[in-house]
């Protein structure tokens, strides 16, 4: 989404879970691919991890093919951004209608959190949110 409100002419979306790269490509992505996201950077390519798997678990990366095409591989908190300023715009960008957090919302009662869960786990739930109603 933030790549499309920036006006990114390409933005690829790269998730193991087929029906997030569709949600992805309908909130803005114009590819989506299921393979190493290394592999699919052009010279001079940027490759940014916007949420990880957790501790331990590791990237290999080709230094020499790096060095030679000038690819980069970054970490990204927030968009590094200063919340102070971004969360504000964010929310402006939402009243507007440009940023549709409810398409990455499933919501659950809260005796279905076992089913939410395993929704979460098995990629049919991007953001599952719990309600006492």
């Amino acid at each position: 989404m933030a790549g499309k409100i920036r006006g990114a002419k390409t933005i690829i979306a790269i998730d193991l879970q087929p029906g997030r790269l569709e949600l992805a490509k309908k909130l803005g992505a114009t590819h989506g691919v299921i393979e190493n996201m290394i592999d699919a950077l052009g010279s001079r390519g940027r490759a940014v991890t916007i949420g990880a798997p957790g501790f331990g678990v590791r990237v290999g990366v080709d230094v020499m093919y790096h060095l030679t095409y000038g690819r980069e591989y970054v970490g990204c908190v927030e968009g590094d951004s200063l919340p102070s300023k971004f969360i504000p715009h964010l929310i402006e960008l939402h009243a507007q209608g440009k940023l549709p957090l409810e398409e990455l919302i499933t919501t659950y009662n809260v005796k279905d959190f076992q089913t939410a869960i395993d929704d979460a786990k098995a990629g049919r739930a991007l953001k599952a949110v719990l309600t006492w109603e």
